[in-house]
Order: C-alpha cells, then structure tokens, then sequence
C-alpha cells in the first residue's frame, strides 16, 4: 500500500523571498501532519504502507507514480463537485483516470454512506 500526498508548488512570489530549504521544510511539515491520522491507522491494523509526499501538479504526480510502479488500484477522494463543474474545470480525479493505467476508485468525501455488507473477519 503507497499513500500519496501531492501539494501544488508554493507561489512563486514566496518561492523567491523565502530560502528553498524553508519551503522544502514546510511541504514536509505538511505532509507529515496530513498523513499522522493515517500512519496510526495503518499501523494499528498492522498494514505495511510507504507513505510518499510530493510537491506538483496532483493528477500528473499520481498517474506517474502509479504507473511507474507496481500497483494494482488507485484509491481516492472526490469532493464529487457536480457535472456542471466537472463539465467546466477537468477534475484531478477525471485527469487520473484517463491517465492511469490501473483502476481508479473514487470515494466522495462530505457525503454520508451506509454499508450493510458484512464485514470480514468479524
């Protein structure tokens, strides 16, 4: 299992004023409040995951990461902002999966989900 978390590059404004190691600091620093919930799932449930950070545009930086490496799906989020939205600006998840190379699971985020299958092991 790879989690992925992918930051735009810092304006280029703040690019020129601040030193590269303070930006390079703050996108690790973010990146490692973000995944925190996640390392403690995963290592409560005793799941082997690399967690991978990079800073870029995120549909391009997921589709080249996954398809450069040996993954069987990719699983993400979607605000699920509607067809309209979708119609006007391409979406980061419309972009990976017409780039990816595997399947791409999207899970909308906000959105209340009821589950009546069994869960197994229980």
């Amino acid at each position: 299992m790879c989690a992925a978390r992918v930051r735009y590059r810092s304006q280029q404004r703040a690019a020129q004023c601040a030193p590269a190691k303070l930006i390079k600091d703050f996108h690790r620093d973010e990146a490692e409040t973000a995944f925190r919930p996640s390392r403690a799932f995963v290592k409560q449930r005793g799941i082997v995951a690399e967690f991978v950070s990079k800073v870029g545009s995120a549909a391009d930086v997921i589709a080249t990461l996954v398809n450069g490496g040996a993954f069987d799906l990719v699983l993400m989020g979607s605000h699920g902002h509607g067809n309209l939205a979708n119609a006007l600006m391409e979406s980061v998840a419309t972009k990976v999966i017409a780039t990816c190379k595997v399947p791409v699971l999207l899970v909308r985020w906000g959105r209340p989900y009821t589950c009546d299958l069994p869960v197994i092991g229980e």
